[in-house]
């Protein structure tokens, strides 16, 4: 928290810096000068503050814009980015199109953050994959609204990995992201595990990842959907034609030795091979 403050008040410092030598709203836009080209006292200004969120290793490799290529770690940024770091980085985020791989892991980063970075995200239209663990994107539990960012997430078609492990999403939120879900094409791996899924919120996942015909791999381990909900989704196996790998590894609810053999029989009569489910009981 004591390194936060401090980051934030330097951020605030260089804002000022930036208003003295600027009438636009937005301290952090690119702004121009009456001959239509950059400002170079703004621009370095908005890579001061960028860097004194993100540090200079980071900020190095937002600046190359869409010549970077690579991936993107952000990994346990939770002391200064959050939701309003990442008001400050989506413009230059904004102009990493040929970025791969962006990771977002641990960074404290609600719902409204999100909204924040989803048009810098729409613009990836290289990004493969998304790691959004360890973050706090559910929103069900606070008003039953279901998350607010949801449709942005449709702007990812071409996607093929997204990761929402430990968000504390629910049923709530599920509903309003299964749509958007169905929309990314191209989907090959999904983890939401770890978050507070009971089968309704499994119901509104299921009838909507059906909808993927590229669907590998999905992660649905320590939710809570109970017998009811494993028999749901052994019964919607066949409609998934291209999953071969579940993972429900642990779980947070009892399952029931039937339910297990049930979820077992289903799958060998999907036609997947058996050896391919990834099924580990823990009671």
């Amino acid at each position: 928290m004591f390194v936060q403050i401090i980051n934030f008040y330097l951020l605030l410092q260089i804002l000022n810096g930036c208003r003295s030598k600027c009438d636009c709203e937005d301290p952090l836009q690119q702004c121009q000068d009456t001959n239509g080209l950059l400002n170079d006292d703004m621009n370095l200004c908005k890579w001061n503050a960028i860097e004194a969120i993100m540090g200079k290793d980071l900020t190095d490799k937002m600046r190359q814009g869409k010549n970077f290529t690579g991936n993107l770690d952000l990994t346990e940024m939770n002391s200064t980015l959050n939701k309003y770091g990442c008001e400050f980085i989506a413009p230059a985020l904004a102009e990493m199109t040929g970025l791969k791989e962006l990771d977002f892991d641990s960074c404290d980063i609600d719902d409204v953050g999100y909204r924040y970075l989803a048009p810098a995200l729409a613009k990836m239209t290289g990004l493969k994959t998304l790691g959004l663990e360890a973050n706090n994107l559910g929103n069900g539990d606070e008003d039953g609204r279901g998350i607010i960012w949801a449709s942005d997430l449709a702007e990812l078609e071409g996607l093929e990995t997204l990761i929402l492990d430990e968000n504390s999403i629910n049923d709530n939120d599920c509903e309003k992201l299964a749509p958007s879900l169905k929309k990314m094409k191209g989907l090959k791996e999904l983890s939401i595990s770890d978050n507070n899924i009971s089968y309704t919120g499994l119901k509104y996942l299921v009838d909507n990842l059906i909808e993927l015909e590229e669907l590998e791999k999905l992660d649905l381990q320590l939710n809570v959907f109970g017998d009811t909900g494993y028999r749901y989704l052994a019964d919607n196996l066949k409609k998934m034609k291209s999953l071969t790998i579940l993972d429900i590894s642990y779980d947070s609810n009892y399952i029931s030795k039937q339910s297990k053999e049930y979820l077992e029989k289903k799958w060998e009569e999907s036609g997947k091979n058996k050896d391919d489910l990834k099924l580990i009981f823990i009671k």
